[in-house]
């Protein structure tokens, strides 16, 4: 047993200074009576939701899920069903199933976008100069990604009537306004107040003063300039045209109104003079200037469809419809009071038709401190919580007024998805909204730009998501110096995994995510589309012919069969006679009935595959020369399809009907529109294709040939995994990359160690070509001091998911052992020597992954035993022997965080006698403990450890300087490699040597 000194030295007054493993600040503090925690892990990686680079404090996976999500998908795979996704979320979750208490969790990730949302109903009141000029308000999803896409934001009103005493509203001329409510009455400055008149007249306006009279009542008051007056509008109609306006998201144009329609209980239909595409659409609002002299306002409800008989017009509808009156006009009239309320804003999410999550009691109004606009992203919710425990003070963030924001309690539990986007200084208005959810239309999500992968921020596997920027090439010293000047001082966010840096509990890091394989985007590839045989009648032969849409697609692969039809109706629905031809024929005579005129088409199929129809070709029946029977020719449409615009030669001529749908022979999901142009825009679908076909319809007219839209091709996201190892390309630089940037975090906090995966596809040559990358580059900490802290493990083991077993490296069962181990007895306890919970196997890659060689770098490998999956060593990548095992280092650090604990209490304690007697009583009593458990070695308490703080080391020189020096001398224990011999009865031979097996275990 050998005891290892540890020198600790005070400086008092000189402000701190750094020391080789111990830094003493001055910081309040409480002293605890237990040791400093060890048990607190840090992830970083990818997810789906959650603030980017903001550690959020989560201890239980329900918390996890809530704020991250599910596991984000970064590639297809080699086949469609074999989707990659995400560590993070697998890894937590061993975390906790291991027996982890508390993790700090940290999103990254590269140009991820946020999904926006229309609130339907509510707008933005316009300025006093030009109070039409409205704009729809607005919301956020509370962190970047696509996971609310499928989501749409509902909302409601809540009034709370006020016993308003009569007589008392006063909007004379062009005063202030004011309203006189009982003592009682409930009202806070920047609430809506609602007035509503006995002619039904209506009035909104934020309170901006409330006072107290003599007579105990609340006087509310308001300025004029806020007051917006409103008339409903019930049963009318009127034809114009009358010039308009719609507003929207990134929208404010001028538009013509045909006619409107306003029903008795508000809701209207507007004629605009706009294709469905162009048309005003849910959310916006449209403005109307009408014979009246006040103009019309309504919020639209609905998509639009197109107007029957009218090609460039279309039918919206909204509710309800208000008449927006001028201020002097409206104070200038009646003002004989009804009722009051204090209008208030609920909003809810919805997925389909089920409410997930409700937040009520919203303000209205922007000087409100529950204005909706308030509703905290996660970047701000989380961000609060983690600068105050970073900085143990909210004056860390410069502009902080307190530890949380004003509506952050109202939207944590459970996390309410949406976060505020308002204008401060803005006035809304609820002009579309009823009292409960579902009266208004669904606000759905307007993703923001990019493909999914882009928009969850992993379109690239890019390794700077894992690394601050700006401190990425510094050194470990420069590294602390540098972070903390601007996390500390300047107040600016750090990122990736530097993000965990002021966070002094994490004793261990693990970036699971850093040893997935590469993705990329595959080239698109469009889908070849059948098309439907072009049908002919050779006048001269006398017979149809027809071109095989297969064939033309693959000549090697032409139509199996044909199929004709022959009917005396052009539409097919009746006297319709099939026939079936072999794929070899491309024409056939024309079969002629008694009299009038017979009408064919046909499709091929191949392999149960069919193509669309023709188009549809008249053949005139032969007749005799005192028959009487006529056939009217008919000619269809030659439609032309330039990307989504769909046009056609008149035909019969206009009126048309145009028919789309995503079947081949129009067998379902047929919607049809009149036009009475020869043109129309067809929506592109996301997926498949659309089918569309045009004919006259007065009279009735045959079918063009129908063409096809298909879907826009897209690239897949697959994985490019390395075949055979090539150490040019077998070695992932991104790992690499992440590895050293963690490396150098640990020698710079000195008090952490990091937990090492690999990519799954490395062998035992990969792994140490991958290990003496990392120790390259750093001129500042030498490459021992760099490897001294990594705590590697390879290769990835099965683990049991929710959505089942699936590969992962070892970071959240490791971590989560570690946890227990401190929590249960101290951080020297070993992870290794026992199962390990929810791991089922090893997954074994490469024939040189094997335990000994993995072994011999000091890679500590999982093995299968009977007993389950366990480890087999505890070893850090130190060339040190006395400080290689995790669990010596993990001691020395423990022992370290209680020198800071202790020397942060004591800095301005008198230096003298009383001093070195205080601090070598502490140091004993902690020792002791830690003794008492286990941490030591040796029998008795001299063996195990021993506290200098005598006059021998601190001579008057020493103290005179503010100076005191404390050494410790330790002798940690060891993890004890236990020897498994296991005996086999055989026989009257009595028992035989079955096998020997060594387990590293705890002290």
């Amino acid at each position: 047993m050998t005891l290892q000194p540890m020198a600790l030295e005070q400086v008092a007054g000189a402000g701190p200074r750094a020391l080789p493993g111990v830094r003493f600040e001055t910081a309040p503090a409480v002293r605890s009576g237990v040791l400093p925690r060890l048990d607190v892990t840090g992830f970083v990686g990818y997810a789906e939701a959650g603030p980017l680079d903001t550690p959020v404090l989560v201890q239980d996976v329900v918390r996890f899920r809530e704020i991250f999500g599910g596991d984000v998908v970064l590639a297809d795979g080699t086949d469609g069903d074999d989707r990659v996704t995400g560590l993070l979320g697998p890894t937590v979750q061993a975390f906790f199933d291991n027996g982890g208490h508390s993790c700090w969790v940290v999103r990254v990730g590269i140009g991820a976008s946020t999904t926006g949302f229309v609130v339907p109903g509510l707008v933005e009141a316009g300025p006093p100069e030009d109070p039409t000029r409205l704009r729809p308000a607005t919301l956020q999803a509370r962190s970047p990604g696509a996971f609310c896409d499928d989501h749409a934001v509902v909302a409601c009103v809540r009034r709370r009537p006020l016993a308003a005493l009569p007589g008392s509203l006063a909007v004379g001329g062009w005063v202030d306004g004011g309203l006189a409510v009982p003592g009682s009455a409930s009202v806070e400055p920047g609430e809506l107040l609602e007035v509503v008149l006995e002619t039904g007249r209506t009035l909104w306006v934020p309170v901006r003063t409330v006072l107290a009279d003599a007579a105990g009542r609340r006087l509310l008051g308001w300025r004029a300039a806020d007051e917006t007056w409103l008339d409903p509008v019930r049963d009318a109609t009127a034809t114009g045209p009358f010039p308009g306006r719609v507003v929207g998201p990134g929208r404010d144009e001028a538009i013509v109104v045909e006619s409107y329609a306003a029903d008795a209980d508000g809701t209207v239909r507007l004629v605009v003079r706009l294709t469905p595409d162009r048309a005003p659409t849910t959310g916006d609002a449209v403005v109307v200037s009408d014979v009246v002299a006040s103009p019309m306002v309504v919020t639209i409800g609905s998509a639009a469809v197109g107007e029957p008989g009218v090609g460039t017009s279309s039918v919206v509808g909204g509710w309800p419809a208000w008449r927006m009156i001028p201020t002097t006009a409206a104070r200038a009239g009646a003002v004989d009071l009804d009722r009051a309320a204090v209008v208030e804003l609920g909003l809810a999410t919805r997925q389909g038709d089920a409410l997930t999550a409700t937040v009520e009691g919203l303000a209205l109004d922007s000087d409100h401190q529950r204005w909706f606009g308030r509703l905290p992203s996660d970047e701000e919710h989380f961000g609060r919580a983690y600068r105050i425990l970073a900085t143990g003070s909210p004056v860390g963030a410069p502009g902080a007024a307190g530890t949380d924001g004003p509506l952050d309690g109202l939207a944590a539990h459970p996390r309410f998805g949406l976060a505020g986007t308002g204008t401060p200084g803005g006035r809304y208005l609820p002009l579309g909204l009823g009292t409960a959810y579902g009266v208004s239309a669904p606000g759905p999500a307007v993703p923001g730009p990019g493909d999914v992968h882009a928009r969850n921020g992993v379109a690239s596997r890019d390794p700077s998501a894992f690394v601050d920027p700006d401190l990425a090439e510094l050194g470990a010293e420069s590294l602390v110096v540098e972070a903390r000047r601007r996390f500390f001082v300047e107040g600016e966010p750090l990122r990736g995994v530097h993000a965990l840096l002021p966070l002094e509990e994490v004793a261990v890091v693990a970036a699971p995510d850093a040893g997935q394989g590469e993705w990329l985007l595959s080239s698109p590839e469009a889908s070849p589309v059948v098309l439907g045989p072009d049908l002919a009648h050779a006048v001269a032969a006398d017979h149809l012919d027809w071109v095989d849409p297969f064939a033309d697609l693959d000549p090697d692969a032409p139509a199996d069969e044909f199929v004709l039809e022959r009917s005396p109706v052009p539409d097919f629905t009746g006297g319709v006679a099939a026939t079936t031809l072999g794929g070899d024929l491309w024409h056939t005579p024309v079969v002629r009935g008694d009299c009038g005129a017979a009408f064919f088409r046909i499709r091929a199929l191949r392999r149960g595959v069919t193509s669309p129809w023709s188009n549809t070709v008249q053949v005139a029946e032969e007749r005799g020369p005192f028959e009487a029977c006529e056939a009217e020719l008919l000619v269809a449409p030659t439609p032309t399809l330039a990307g989504a615009t769909l046009s056609w030669t008149a035909g019969a001529g206009a009126p048309y009907e145009l028919q789309t749908s995503p079947h081949p022979l129009f067998a379902r999901d047929v919607s049809s529109a009149p036009t009475t142009i020869a043109h129309a825009t067809l929506s592109r679908p996301a997926t498949g294709v659309t089918y569309a076909r045009v004919r006259s319809t007065s009279p009735l007219g045959t079918w063009s040939v129908t063409v096809a839209l298909a879907a826009l091709p897209v690239g897949r996201w697959v994985v490019a995994a390395p075949g055979p190892f090539d150490p040019d390309r077998g070695v992932s630089d991104a790992a690499v990359t992440v590895h050293r940037a963690l490396s150098v975090l640990a020698a710079a906090r000195r008090d952490l160690t990091v937990l090492l995966s690999f990519p799954r596809w490395y062998g035992g040559e990969a792994v140490e070509l991958h290990l003496g990358r990392i120790a390259e580059g750093d001129t500042v900490a030498g490459t021992a001091d760099l490897m001294d802290r990594l705590h590697a493990h390879h290769p990835w083991v099965l683990t049991t998911t929710p959505s089942g077993p699936r590969p992962l490296p070892l970071d959240g069962a490791v971590a989560g052992r570690l946890a227990r181990g401190s929590l249960e007895r101290g951080p020297w306890i070993a992870a290794a020597g026992q199962p390990l919970t929810g791991v089922l196997g090893v997954v074994t890659e490469r024939s040189d992954a094997d335990p000994l060689r993995l072994r011999a770098a000091q890679i500590n490998a999982p093995v299968l035993t009977k007993r389950g999956v366990v480890l087999t060593g505890v070893d850090t990548l130190s060339d040190d022997g006395l400080v290689r095992p995790v669990t010596v280092r993990r001691l020395l650090i423990l022992v370290q965080r209680l020198a800071l604990r202790e020397g942060r209490e004591l800095v301005f304690e008198p230096n003298g006698p009383d001093l070195r007697r205080l601090l070598q009583t502490r140091f004993e009593s902690a020792l002791g403990l830690m003794f008492r458990l286990g941490a030591f070695a040796g029998t008795t308490p001299a063996q195990a450890y021993r506290v200098l703080c005598d006059e021998g080391l601190n001579p008057p020189r020493v103290s005179d300087a503010g100076r005191v020096v404390v050494e410790l001398q330790l002798a940690p224990s060891h993890p004890l490699e236990f020897i498994v011999v296991r005996l086999v009865q055989a026989g009257d031979d009595g028992f035989r040597l079955a096998d020997v097996t060594a387990l590293t275990g705890a002290a």
